[in-house]
Formats: C-alpha cells, sequence, structure tokens
C-alpha cells in the first residue's frame, strides 16, 4: 500500500498486471548476465545522526539483512505481479525478462508494485513454472518509487514524537498522517525533505504491518 497524507489516507493500488511473460531465451541471457554477483545492497537514504534522545535502539530497527553469499544473485527491476490479487506472484520486470520474487521479503515486495527495486538472494527455479526462474529474496532496497528515492525504517514513539528508527540512524517523523502515526512497530517507507535528523512526510507506504 502506498499512501498521501490528506484528510483521508487514499491506498494506491496497482492494477493487476496479466499478459505473456518474456520468452525463455530472454530469460536465460538475463540470468546468465546476472548469475553469481553477489553485491550487498545499500541503505536508501544518506547517514543521519541520531537525535540525543532519541527512540531506544534495541529491537526498535529493521533487522540487517543477511551478507550476500558466492551463490547469491542481484538483479534490478520494475515490480509487478501476475495472477489475481488473491494469489498474484510479484514479479521483477528487468531487461525484458521476469524473474518471480519469492520468500519471506516477498509478501513485502508485493506492495511496492510499480516500484523500481534491487534484490538479492539465491536463484532456483520458480515453484509456479512461470516465469522459470525466481530469486528467494534475502534482501532488498527501494530504488525508486514515483520518481523518488524513499527512506526506510519502523515507526516509534519516544517522548511524545514520532521516529523512524532504521539500521544506521533515526529520522524524527514531522507531518506524519494520523493513519501513519497509528502504526507504531509496522516498517515503512517514507518519501519526503530530509534536513538535520528529520524527515517531513510527503506520502508513504506499509511494508509490514505493525506485530499483533
Amino acid at each position: 500500500m502506498w499512501y498521501r497524507p490528506g484528510p483521508r489516507a487514499n491506498a494506491l493500488a496497482g492494477k493487476d498486471h496479466r499478459g505473456a511473460i518474456g520468452d525463455l531465451a530472454a530469460a536465460a541471457r538475463l540470468w546468465a548476465s546476472i548469475a553469481g554477483a553477489g553485491a550487498a545492497l545499500g541503505t536508501a537514504c544518506g547517514p543521519s545522526p541520531p537525535p540525543p534522545h532519541g527512540p531506544p535502539r534495541s529491537g526498535a530497527a529493521a533487522q540487517v539483512a543477511p551478507a550476500p553469499t558466492g551463490q547469491d544473485t542481484t538483479v534490478q527491476g520494475i515490480v509487478r505481479y501476475v495472477g489475481s490479487r488473491e494469489s498474484a506472484q510479484p514479479i521483477l520486470v528487468a531487461g525484458g525478462s521476469n524473474l518471480a520474487l519469492v520468500g519471506d521479503l516477498a509478501a513485502e515486495l508485493r506492495r511496492l508494485e510499480g516500484a523500481e527495486v534491487l534484490v538479492g538472494g539465491p536463484p532456483l527455479a520458480n515453484p509456479r513454472l512461470v516465469p522459470p526462474r525466481a530469486v528467494n529474496v534475502s534482501r532488498y532496497e527501494i530504488v525508486s518509487v514515483a520518481g523518488s528515492r524513499p527512506v526506510v525504517g519502523k515507526v516509534d514513539r519516544w517522548q511524545g514524537r514520532l521516529w523512524l528508527v532504521r539500521v544506521a540512524d533515526t529520522l524524527e517523523l514531522l507531518a506524519a498522517p494520523a493513519d501513519l502515526a497509528s502504526r507504531l512497530g509496522a516498517k515503512v517507507f517514507v518519501l519526503g525533505p530530509v534536513d538535520a535528523g528529520r524527515i517531513r512526510v510527503t506520502s508513504y507506504g506499509v511494508l509490514r504491518e505493525p506485530p499483533p
């Protein structure tokens, strides 16, 4: 889901993407060009120093992704999905070919329909057969949402203020809509200008709902 602040938060849902999957020859050429790559993924925003009295860091920051192995691959493209919304599979459209996105992080990527992402993880055959190739995503980076690069973290409240807790730092969330402020513990991406350890929310999306 992707939201913009206003009197009521409106989810911008992508349309189902159906149609022909890229031919196997193109997929094979793409796979050959990316197989064996193991570049680690960076963060979605430059470092900002944490505030002097920021929220507790223990257990609040987003989990650090596993380090890539020699068998991992990385590939960049646009997130789409195939099938009905109830059983849709997220795919990555890259260079005219498609790769299925599987694993625990696939549910987050499914919420990024239309965004440009860089994913990494072990290559494998797609259990659903089409497209034939897949990546068991162990880590990913959001490169662009609607032409802008977001920051990613977990929502927390500390001393009456709202924060976005990241692996490297903590940003105070300014002008956050009520729906975002109510999602303590949720993993989100946020778009907006960053200045002096603060980010003014212009839009945001929920990648993982708060724990029950």
